[in-house]
């Protein structure tokens, strides 16, 4: 989670400086505040180098319940270098 106030925003970010700065970051999930909630991210890279993330997701449904679930992305480095 990228902010400093809640968990309405989730991305990945890369270092190539050994986590000093991360120049590099791409938003997997954005929400406005109070509308949404991600969670718990995990993220594996496979032998292809292909990135896999799950995360626990939280979102309110029309009738404004909340609802949670497990969400998986999958990308590559290219995706993240291209940035928002």
């Amino acid at each position: 989670n990228d902010t400093e106030d809640g968990r309405h925003s989730l991305a990945v970010s890369i270092s190539e400086d050994e986590g000093q700065t991360y120049p590099l970051t791409r938003h997997i999930e954005r929400s406005a505040p109070g509308t949404g909630r991600y969670h718990y991210p995990s993220v594996i890279q496979t032998r292809d180098g292909g990135l896999h993330a799950t995360y626990s997701i939280f979102v309110r449904d029309e009738q404004g319940t909340e609802v949670k679930s497990i969400k998986h992305a999958a990308f590559n480095l290219d995706w993240i270098e291209a940035g928002d």
